[in-house]
């Protein structure tokens, strides 16, 4: 766990920009560039699971977006899941439904075909269509 300030500036300028540059981290936040150096290497090793890109998914003409809570105990519906290129996330969540899955479609035809494969492998599942995004991807910072 990281509680001390530099840690934390530190991890707030990489969440802004993780190609950001030790040299520029270090006159960000008036550290050292050998402290920031250490910083970054203990985060690598110990939390930090990958560096990557936030797309504008919109931009690449997938124009829906589209959240599902799904209640299955059918094996196969992981599998189809992981499986599935229009798929962006899958959780494990606990409650009246078994599974939160987050999903991009180019068009609606995409989208319900996709849904009816869906059906077949869930007991029950609820879908949200994203309208307008307001936060993501802002816990730790800097930005609160």
């Amino acid at each position: 766990m990281i509680r001390d300030k530099e840690s934390i500036q530190i991890l707030e300028k990489l969440r802004e920009d993780s190609r950001r540059s030790v040299i520029d981290i270090s006159r960000c936040t008036n550290n050292s560039r050998t402290l920031v150096f250490r910083k970054i290497k203990f985060m690598n090793k110990h939390f930090i699971k990958k560096y990557t890109s936030i797309i504008d998914f919109k931009r690449l003409d997938y124009n829906l977006r589209v959240r599902f809570l799904i209640k299955s105990k059918n094996k196969k519906l992981l599998q189809f899941l992981s499986k599935n290129k229009n798929i962006n996330s899958v959780l494990i969540v606990k409650g009246n439904f078994n599974f939160y899955v987050e999903a991009y479609f180019k068009n609606l035809s995409e989208f319900n075909e996709f849904d009816e494969k869906l059906k077949k492998l869930c007991q029950e599942k609820r879908e949200h269509f994203v309208v307008e995004e307001i936060k993501e991807e802002s816990f730790i910072n800097g930005k609160y």
